[in-house]
Order: C-alpha cells, then structure tokens, then sequence
C-alpha cells in the first residue's frame, strides 16, 4: 500500500507565471522494511524537499492534502501504478514517488519523478547500500538529484514546434485552361515549378498569390495554395525562434554551472548531481547541447562512484573506453562505453549518446579488447 505524504510542492516557470506543483509521495516497500524505518527513509527525502526556495515552494499539511482528493477517495486507495493519477487528482504537475527493493543482495531505493499530464517520466535516481544503515546518505543524494532537474526545467523552454513537409505534394492540376489568357497560363505554370522546387515557402506562396491576382478562376484554389505555403513558413520561422530561445535559455545555464564545477569547495558528488541535470534537461546530443564533453566528465567522475558488487558492475568498470554491447530486456546497444558511475552507463551509438540505467544492463560484451 502507497500513502501520499504530506508534502505538496509549487514551483514559479518565470515571474507572473501559474505555479508549477509537485506531489511527492509516500514510499513502497516491496523489500519488508519495518515501518518506521520505511517513515524514516520517506522523510529524508522530505527534508530535502524542504531544502528547495521558500519563495518558490510550499509544503502542504496531510490535512490539506486530503481535501484536494476527490470525494469518496482516501490515501490508502493509491496502490501500483496510480501515483500519476494521484497527482492529476490533487492538481499537481510533477509527482515524485519511490519504493525501497532488494537487489543482487543489497538494498535500493528507487526514485522517479513522472510529469503528471502526459505521464512522462522525467528523472530518476537510485540509493543503495548493504544495509537500511548504509541507506541514509545515499538517500540524501538520490533525493537531491531527482528534485534537481526541477531547478533546472524552470527556465526550459517548451519543446519547440516541429515543422513537417509542408502541403502535400502538389498533383497534375485538374483545371480546364479554355479561355485562361496566357499571361495567366505562365503564371501558373511558374507557380506549379516554384511549388515542387527547392525554394523558399514564401517563394512559393508568392508565386501562387500571383495566379490568384491574374487568374479569377483560379483564384480559391491558388490563394488556398498560398495559404498553406504561409503556414508552413510560419511553422519554420517558430521553430527556428524556439530553438534559438532554447539555445539562450541552455547557454545562460551553462554560464552559471560552469563557474559552480571550477570551485575546489563543491564535492564531486555535487558537481555529478547538477552535470547530470544539465544533461536530462538539455540532452546528450551534441547538436543541441554542445557542452556534452565537459558534463560527461562530471557526470561520470571516478571519485563519486559507488562500490561494484555484481558482475554486471564490475565488468562495466572494467569497459570504460571499450566497443562493448549492453543488453538490456527491452535492447541491445553497440558502441564506444564513454563513462559509467555506479548508477549509469553513457555509451557512443555511432556518434549518438545513449544513457543506460546501469540496473537495467543484464551482460556486458566486449568486443574489441
């Protein structure tokens, strides 16, 4: 049984905006835990809850909670898979929810953080230790990274539109040219070759406005072909404002991190905790993120890594820089393993970046020593 803890989070975009908010949520315990220790674990990652700006967050009482419930529900009906619809019900954007399992002979507690709208997953994070002693610290940690992204996803841009082909490719025209004069008939003869060229869509539309002045018969079909030549030019110039708003948004943050990963006072398990928010924000492409380098560097940091304790984890230690091939139940990945620590492995997919939950790989295989 899952129970919603007493914590609900709102979060600002930008000044003026509706805040955002953030459920986070009671903790499974698959793995038998006694109670208290399960109430324990669940109010580290509380704290660190609390830890965000007041001005930006508000911790809600258990009692408030339970009046945003709908009518006949209660806490202890949330079980599985519902901690999405939870957060829907209640009104919250984002909800943080986690279970506490045993695995490979050691406890783990896993994290996740699903947008509640599309019910998207956004960012996870895994604790771990021998023991539900060894648990705190690494819980700290796990709780820190997950809410991260969130500080991060404030100033991130909606995903910007995506233009497609444009109209449909245009078929041989079924309209009668009797009587057409021929100024108009050459018209349309340039605006049908501008329209299957390799021209601009304003080109285009232009070519057919000018059927429609010079042709009346023409014009509803002509003008309705511009039109769709206009939105579609539209469509590319909000997606290249989109992108170049982005890539603002990504350069201002990288200013900020940058300065944060040169000083000698913050640990590296810090500067691993907001590389790796950088990253699940603003992506491991190169196209689009082009401090990838730098962050994996970070992000993958021998000193922060935790102990291997299964053969998996070892052999991924053992791999790092090789052509090696990650099986995983749902695929397999080929390529050069750029980094991995502890929690994660980063592997180059011809030229493309791929991030593997390490608790996901089954075999590791090198193959090329």
């Amino acid at each position: 049984m899952r129970f919603v803890l007493v914590t609900l989070l709102m979060l600002p975009f930008a000044a003026g905006a509706e805040p955002r908010r953030v459920a986070v949520l009671e903790l499974g315990n698959p793995a038998a835990l006694e109670g208290q220790e399960v109430s324990y674990l669940a109010g580290l990652v509380r704290g660190e809850a609390l830890r965000l700006p007041v001005d930006r967050f508000l911790v809600m009482t258990r009692e408030n909670l339970l009046e945003l419930l709908p009518p006949g529900r209660t806490l202890e009906d949330c079980v599985g898979d519902c901690d999405v619809e939870t957060g829907r019900n209640i009104g919250a954007d984002f909800v943080l929810s986690g279970e506490v399992v045993r695995f490979g002979g050691e406890l783990r507690l896993v994290l996740r953080l699903h947008e509640t709208r599309e019910g998207r997953l956004l960012a996870d994070a895994t604790a771990r230790a021998p023991s539900v002693l060894g648990l705190e610290g690494p819980v700290v940690e796990a709780a820190r990274a997950a809410l991260s992204g969130l500080a991060l996803r404030r100033r991130e841009l909606p995903p910007p539109p995506v233009a497609d082909d444009g109209p449909a490719p245009l078929s041989d025209a079924a309209l009668s040219f009797a009587e057409v004069d021929i100024d108009a008939l050459e018209a349309y003869d340039r605006a049908v070759r501008a329209d299957r060229g390799r021209g601009s869509p304003a080109e285009k539309a232009a070519a057919w406005r000018t059927v429609g002045a010079r042709a009346p018969k023409w014009k509803a079909f002509a003008d309705g072909r511009a039109a769709a030549w206009e939105a579609h030019a539209a469509k590319l110039r909000a997606e290249r404002d989109a992108r170049q708003r982005r890539a603002e948004s990504r350069d201002r943050d990288w200013r900020r991190l940058a300065r944060l990963l040169r000083l000698e006072v913050v640990s590296p398990a810090e500067k691993r905790r907001w590389a790796e928010a950088f990253l699940q924000v603003y992506g491991y492409d190169e196209r689009d993120n082009p401090y990838v380098d730098e962050l994996v560097r970070h992000a993958y940091d021998r000193e922060t890594r935790l102990p291997a304790t299964t053969p998996v984890e070892r052999e991924l230690e053992r791999a790092v820089g090789r052509f090696v091939r990650l099986v995983t139940p749902d695929q397999d990945f080929t390529g050069i393993l750029r980094g991995y620590n502890g929690l994660r492995a980063l592997i180059d997919v011809e030229g493309r970046l791929v991030d593997v939950r390490a608790e996901d790989i089954r075999r590791v295989a090198v193959l090329r020593r």
